[in-house]
């Protein structure tokens, strides 16, 4: 598996760095974002590291976390029954694959311009975990 020594989400696949899982298999990982913009905001990352979604080679591994993706909003919808489910493809922060999933009651302009950033409460985070982690369905 290829890794970057210094990318936080290689960390993470490492377990160098804590997270709480929604899903994991060998190729993909969805946790909850440790800031996230609203509750049940989800990241769908790729094991390997690729700085960016379009520069995925391989059309199986693209499919495959395209695939996942859907799963996780699947279960986010369910879990939350939100009005919107945000969905944003990512790697600018962190020069890494990865995909956005927030639910919310507002457009992403509105979460963002009021999102301040605090210290996550792990243990709320893994309830929220484990109550999302239910509604996957079980054939996936």
């Amino acid at each position: 598996m290829e890794t970057d020594p210094s990318c936080a989400f290689c960390k993470i696949v490492r377990g160098e760095f804590p997270s709480h899982k929604i899903y994991e298999d060998d190729l993909v990982m969805a946790i909850l974002s440790i800031d996230p913009l609203r509750e049940g905001h989800a990241l769908i990352i790729k094991k390997n590291h690729w700085p960016k979604i379009w520069s995925i080679t391989d059309n199986r591994l693209y499919s495959h976390l395209m695939l996942k993706t859907k799963d996780i909003a699947l279960a986010l919808n369910k879990t939350f029954s939100p009005t919107h489910l945000i969905e944003l493809a990512e790697g600018m922060d962190i020069q890494h694959a990865h995909l956005h999933l927030i639910p919310s009651e507002k457009v992403y302009g509105e979460i963002v311009a009021t999102h301040q950033t605090k210290e996550p409460d792990h243990q709320v985070l893994e309830e929220l975990a484990k109550r999302i982690k239910k509604n996957l369905l079980k054939d996936h």
